[in-house]
């Protein structure tokens, strides 16, 4: 999952656009005096889907593979509108 939106045009003129979803994490983190990361906050969101809007077979899989995590997962059916919300 990357921050931001300009990449998505790179991602989709790489690969296969079909192949490419999008997403965002809500993380709060920053690096401690030896480099290593540490999250800053008690907040771990992440927020994916296709940029149809479709739940297809392969969104609803990913969402049952990343079930029951520490992150609160959430399925978007508007992750375009998602990913310009956090943008902004």
């Amino acid at each position: 999952l990357l921050n931001g939106y300009s990449h998505v045009d790179v991602l989709k003129s790489k690969f296969n656009p079909e192949n490419v979803i999008g997403g965002v994490c809500f993380i709060e983190s920053t690096l401690d005096y030896e480099g290593k990361i540490v999250q800053t906050s008690p907040n771990h969101r992440a927020l994916f889907g296709e940029f149809t809007g479709e739940r297809t077979a392969r969104i609803l899989k990913l969402a049952d593979v990343m079930s029951g995590t520490k992150t609160n997962i959430q399925l978007s059916d508007n992750i375009i509108r998602e990913m310009w919300h956090k943008y902004m």
